[in-house]
This record gives C-alpha cells, structure tokens and sequence, in this order.
C-alpha cells in the first residue's frame, strides 16, 4: 500500500510540475515545430533528375535499329529530350526520343517515343533507307547503369510493310560535369 501511494504522489508532482511549466514547453515545442518545417523544405527543394546529371550515354544494343547488334552514344539535351547515333552489324541510324516523364524530379523510370533514320547494308553499299518508330521505358540508376526495353515499328522501304520489331539497351551513363 505504501508503494501504491508513493507512486501517486511522485504521479501528482509530475503533474503539477508539466502544469507549471506548460508555457515553456510551448516555447520549446514552436521552436521544434519551425526547425521540422525547415528541415521538410529543404527535402523538398533538394531536386534530383537523373537526366540531367547524367545526359551522355553509352550502350550496347540487342536488336533494334540495325536488326541484330550494335553500339549506340546518345545525349540528353532537355530531360526529356534524347538524341542518339549508333553503328551496327548491319547499318547505322540516328534519331531522337521524347521521354514523357523525363522532366519529373527523382524519377528513374522514364516512358518514351521516338524516331530514327537507318541506313541498312551501308557497310556492303547495297544500302536502304528504313524508318525505326520505337516505344519503350527506360531505367537509369544514380550510379550510371541504364536499360531500355522497347517496341517498335520498322517500315523497310523496299517492302512497303511495318513489322514489330524491338530492343534491349543496356549502357553507362556518364555523370554530367557542371
């Protein structure tokens, strides 16, 4: 029983003690309350596009614009905004993506559309102009790995067809210097 009335007395005092001091735990929480409120803003306004600190590429290429395999070097003007070259077993081409989402801070995962000219059998001179439409996603991590997994339409001038066509990139990505 002595027990139970300590305790309630050592409960009363805590009591009167946070009543006292009330003011100056307000005090003490407004202040927490602002440094939260700074430390939340400077999270927010700390932005990262992956695009833009790391705009040059280097891939390797299954499929794609030269059919079986190739190289490609390509740049990110704008986040959102990819101009590409690469040379091939077959041919070589040259085009541009619009990466939907490229502009959206911390994102890594970005859906684009593209086009690019390619110049099939140019290495044997019986070259053909072909027309690569392709739709895919792409990844790339904070320490440069890229992938890209597309679709894509092939028009082959001499056959008046679009077939299905497709690629996996897999590549670098060189972080940009400011």
């Amino acid at each position: 029983m002595k027990k139970i009335g300590l305790l309630a007395i050592l409960l009363l005092a805590n009591i009167v003690l946070a009543q006292t001091n009330k003011k100056e735990n307000d005090v003490d929480n407004s202040k927490i309350k602002d440094s939260l409120e700074l430390i939340s803003y400077k999270k927010e306004t700390n932005h990262f596009n992956i695009r833009k600190e790391r705009k040059f590429g280097v891939n390797t290429v299954i499929g794609g614009e030269s059919i079986i395999l190739s190289v490609s070097l390509d740049y990110f003007v704008t986040p959102t905004l990819n101009i590409g070259i690469g040379f091939g077993i077959i041919g070589f081409y040259a085009g541009a993506k619009y990466h939907f989402r490229g502009d959206i801070d911390n994102l890594k995962w970005s859906p684009y559309v593209g086009v690019s000219g390619v110049a099939l059998g140019a290495l044997n001179g019986n070259s053909t102009a072909e027309l690569y439409l392709p739709l895919g996603i792409q990844y790339i991590g904070n320490k440069g790995f890229s992938i890209s997994i597309e679709a894509a339409a092939l028009s082959f001038n001499s056959y008046d067809v679009f077939p299905v066509w497709g690629a996996i990139k897999v590549g670098y990505r060189f972080k940009h210097k400011h």
